[in-house]
């Protein structure tokens, strides 16, 4: 990772949280080739190195769209991720509280969620220079179930 060299250490200690990442992350096999071989987990002081001095900061201006100028104090920052960030959350769903007859059990709403769910996201504001745009992946597998 940028000019340091991490030295491999099996995959200790989070072993069952690694393969379910390699295994679910993505659906890619090229991708998940490559995250097995450039997956690292690091301590807080590696990690704070690269959010302090290896995080892409782009100085950029806001234009005014009629004179095609530079907006007066339009100067602004944007910090991107690395293209390979994986985010995750966690989707939970309770039975909807409509009053009506469309009810719908958390079961439905979840299935809902699936069918919907676009393939591609965009977070952020930076869809007109294409930055911010993420694959979703929905995982039902829970860790504990792959580790079986």
């Amino acid at each position: 990772m940028e000019e340091f060299e991490f030295k491999r250490h099996g995959n200790a200690p989070f072993p069952s949280i690694a393969e379910w990442i390699f295994e679910n992350a993505v659906e890619d096999a090229e991708t998940k080739k490559r995250l097995r071989t450039n997956f690292v987990i690091l301590s807080d002081n590696d990690f704070t190195h690269f959010v302090r001095y290896a995080t892409e900061v782009v100085a950029r201006i806001a234009l005014d769209y009629e004179t095609k100028t530079v907006k007066e104090k339009a100067l602004f920052y944007e910090e991107y991720l690395p293209p390979e960030t994986i985010f995750y959350s966690l989707v939970f769903a309770d039975e909807s509280h409509k009053k009506n007859n469309n009810k719908m059990s958390n079961k439905d709403i979840l299935d809902y969620v699936k069918k919907n769910m676009p393939a591609t996201l965009q977070i952020g504001a930076g869809e007109t220079i294409g930055k911010g745009f993420c694959a979703v992946r929905l995982v039902d597998k829970l860790l504990s179930e792959s580790s079986k």
